[in-house]
Formats: structure tokens, sequence, C-alpha cells
């Protein structure tokens, strides 16, 4: 009788763990699942005026940026396009970010100072942070110590901002956007601009000026942009965006997008 209990308790016992081990390897499944399907369906996808990588024309938005995130979330299997990216200004792109588990915001410049704050997926493209100035005034930076020589302008919170602070500049004047800085600076309100090389210029152009008559007379920073996460994102998520976004560079889409817009 005695063995007969052991026995039964023995077979309740192993169903216990057969029901544990199938759970287990059900949640597992669903996992494994739900990585390879859609995992951007639920984000807020954020960028700012940034030409030729961002930007809206004729109610639309487009730019290299704009085609690649698109691209990720065709492969990604989300229900979202690139028409659901929000166009902001930049400092509150930024805030949201920072705030917003479930969100992303591109193409931002990696630097030091924001290393730890987000995760990150890239690099996009590489980029040239400088100080613009306009040809006649004959603006020479030798180095950082001279930059409290002009009055500066900036978008808030944009890198350019960022850099100068940590520069020790504490005089800057901000705008909320690309249009206002470069009438300041057209107007010599503000002397220099610090900002992106490529996307200054192109604004610059954009707006009917000569860009021959603008000059960058100092490089702030060198690096690269990215699409950055909200820094609590989980990193199952940035793995696959990351490989979804090296696929796209491997089978040549990358590239036609970016020819696509200059050349």
């Amino acid at each position: 009788m005695f063995m007969l209990l052991m026995y039964k308790e023995k077979i309740m016992e192993d169903k216990m763990i057969a029901k544990k081990t199938l759970l287990m390897v059900t949640i597992a499944i669903l996992f494994i699942v739900s990585l390879n399907g859609a995992v951007l369906d639920n984000f807020t996808l954020m960028t700012e005026q940034y030409p030729p990588y961002n930007f809206e024309q004729d109610g639309q938005l487009q730019g290299i940026f704009v085609e690649i995130l698109g691209e990720i979330l065709k492969r990604d299997g989300s229900k979202q396009t690139a028409k659901d990216i929000k166009l902001y200004p930049w400092a509150r792109g930024y805030k949201e970010v920072q705030s917003n588990v479930n969100s992303l915001l591109f193409g931002m410049t990696r630097s030091e100072e924001r290393e730890k704050m987000f995760k990150w997926v890239g690099p996009l493209a590489p980029t040239k942070v400088v100080l613009l100035a306009k040809k006649s005034n004959k603006i020479v930076l030798k180095n950082k110590n001279e930059l409290t020589n002009y009055l500066s302008g900036a978008i808030r919170d944009d890198i350019g901002h960022q850099l100068l602070t940590e520069a020790g500049v504490k005089d800057i004047d901000l705008s909320s956007d690309m249009l206002s800085c470069i009438k300041k600076l057209d107007s010599d309100r503000i002397k220099l601009w610090a900002y992106e090389e490529n996307v200054g210029f192109w604004e610059l152009k954009n707006q009917g000026k000569n860009t021959a008559d603008y000059e960058s007379v100092y490089v702030l920073l060198s690096s690269d942009l990215y699409i950055a996460f909200n820094k609590s994102a989980s990193d199952d998520i940035i793995k696959r965006v990351q490989t979804l976004f090296e696929e796209i560079k491997k089978d040549g889409t990358y590239q036609k997008i970016v020819d696509k817009y200059l050349k």
C-alpha cells in the first residue's frame, strides 16, 4: 500500500514538472515569436526638420532617414509606416524620448554627454557639428577659448547647444528652429551658428541664400547620427532594429536611398 502511494505521488510530481516545463516552453516560444514579429507597433516615432535626412515638403515627410526608418518598419512587419513619423521641434522630441519608454528619435548625434542617456541603433551617417559664419565677417577661431569672442546661436537642446555649453560658452542665443538661426546669422544678431554642417548649408540654400557667402570656421564635433531610444527600451528590441538596419545596408537598399537625395 505504501509503495502504491509513493508511486502515485511520483506520477503526480512528474505531471507537475511536465506542466511547468510545458508552460516555460510556451512562454519561451511566445517570446521568440514576439521578437520575430513587429516590435515597433506601439512606438512613438519622432524626428525634426533636418534636410536632407528628414524634412517636410509639400505636406509630406521625406528624406534619407525617413525612408530608412520606413524600410525598417516594413521589414519589422509593423502596422506603422513612415507616415506615422511625427515631425517635432527638436527640444520637444528630445524631452519625449527621455520620458516615453516606447519612443525613438532620429537622427541624433551620438556624443559623450548623451551616451548613457539613450540606447542607440546605427550609425545612420557621419556628421560634423561646426560653427557657421558669414565670410564677410572674416572670423578666425584657433581654439575653443576664442569661442566667447563672438555671440553664438543654436537650437535649444540641439547638439550644437550642448557642445557650446561644454566648451564653456554661457552666452548663447537659443532658437526653436533653423530658420530663426539663419535670420539671426544673416542680420548679424549672432556671429556664429552651431549646427550640423551639411544640414546647415542645405537649409541656407533652401532659404535662397548664396552658400558661397558662408563658411565653417570651427569644428565642434565629428561623430555619427543614430536612432536614439529611451534608455529603458528592451535590449532585444534594440538588437532586432539594429539587425534590420544592418540588413538594409548589406543588401544595398541603404545606398539607393542615400543616392536618391545626394546624387
